[in-house]
């Protein structure tokens, strides 16, 4: 079971080592600054229309998990 850091024994105290992680977050990082490109380069009427889309399916997802269900996931192929 994963725990939250507040939960950790060493809480507040807690170390952590971003070597497990740190491909991972590079390749998210190459991502999102990709999907940035591409937003910034499209006109500005569809950025928007995409913009208000995306934050629209963020709330959603974010409704469901404070409800409880678990059925989320984000997938970064590689």
């Amino acid at each position: 079971m994963i725990l939250y850091s507040w939960q950790q024994n060493d809480w507040p105290n807690f170390t952590y080592s971003l070597q497990n992680v740190e491909d991972d977050l590079f390749f998210f990082v190459e991502k999102i600054g990709k999907v940035t490109g591409i937003l910034n380069a499209l006109p500005e009427n569809i950025h928007q229309t995409f913009t208000r889309s995306a934050g629209n399916r963020s709330i959603y997802h974010f409704r469901r998990r404070q409800r409880g269900s678990t059925s989320y996931r984000i997938n970064l192929k590689r």
